[in-house]
This record gives C-alpha cells, structure tokens and sequence, in this order.
C-alpha cells in the first residue's frame, strides 16, 4: 500500500476523534470512520488502490 493511503487513513482518525471530542462529530460515526480507517491501513481494501493518488487521472507530464 502506498505510504500517502496509509497516511491519510491515520489523518482521519485524528480528525474523526478531534471532530467527535469537540461534538461535531457523533460518537458512532467516529468509530465507523476509525473502523474503516484500520481496515485500510490493515490491508483489507489494497484493490481498492489501484492507481497511484499523484498519477490517476492526469493527462499531461509534471511540469
């Protein structure tokens, strides 16, 4: 799994337990996110990645 799905998975979980601490964010949408998140980060969804984040979808070269 690429290093930027596995950091944005633990970004989430950051978020979604800051959200839930300050009440925006419901404590049972919290644990579907973190559940979510760890099934990602353990490999549960790899073929769901199947482009690299930075190449899907581009038409041109860097520049």
């Amino acid at each position: 799994m690429p290093f930027v799905i596995q950091a944005l998975a633990h970004v989430k979980i950051a978020a979604a337990q800051a959200n839930c601490e300050e009440g925006y964010l419901s404590t049972k949408k919290r644990g579907a996110i973190v559940e979510a998140c760890k099934e990602v980060l353990a490999g549960k969804h790899d073929e769901e990645f199947l482009v690299d984040v930075f190449q899907g979808g581009r038409a041109l070269p860097p520049t």
